[in-house]
């Protein structure tokens, strides 16, 4: 009878230690993040010669979001509310005692169809001028509040890929 004791004492600690593993090490929370999507107005594309057709884009579905340290993109659900659409949130490790500095490599929305319809364009791109932070943008998280990102998006067309820096 003690054998069989142990034996569950063990597999229940190992099923304890297998759920701690996913816990975030001592000293660091998790911190709700959130992306606050602002399409940017295509008639200031067309005035530089840009044609982008976003009437006839899908509706959006969901962002791809490359951040540095992160072993794979993020795939976000998005979602409209009043208007402004916004990603579902997701946690971030943090040390409660400073803000922590994230970086966001590469920002997409894909349709039903898992196509590019909107995108943050590079760095140094032609079409980088046209959004408040280009990618790699960096922004900050401390705790005591969801935070949100503002992110500001273009309509995406394979033809102007270069000019997004893609």
């Amino acid at each position: 009878m003690k054998q069989i004791n142990l034996l569950g004492m063990m597999v229940i600690a190992g099923a304890f230690i297998a759920c701690e593993k996913d816990l975030p090490e001592k000293g660091v929370v998790l911190q709700d993040v959130e992306f606050v999507i602002r399409q940017v107005d295509e008639l200031d594309l067309k005035e530089a010669g840009y044609n982008f057709d976003c009437s006839q884009q899908m509706e959006p579905v969901y962002a791809s979001v490359e951040i540095e340290g992160f072993e794979k993109p993020l795939i976000l659900i998005i979602y409209s509310m009043e208007g402004q659409l916004y990603t579902q949130r997701f946690k971030v490790a943090i040390r409660p005692d400073q803000p922590t500095e994230f970086r966001v490599k590469n920002f997409t929305i894909r349709d039903v169809n898992n196509q590019t319809i909107m995108a943050i364009p590079r760095e140094g791109a032609l079409l980088a001028d046209y959004v408040a932070n280009p990618v790699q943008f960096g922004f900050q998280v401390s705790t005591a509040e969801i935070k949100q990102v503002p992110v500001e998006v273009l309509c995406f067309s394979t033809q102007y890929s270069a000019d997004f820096g893609y």
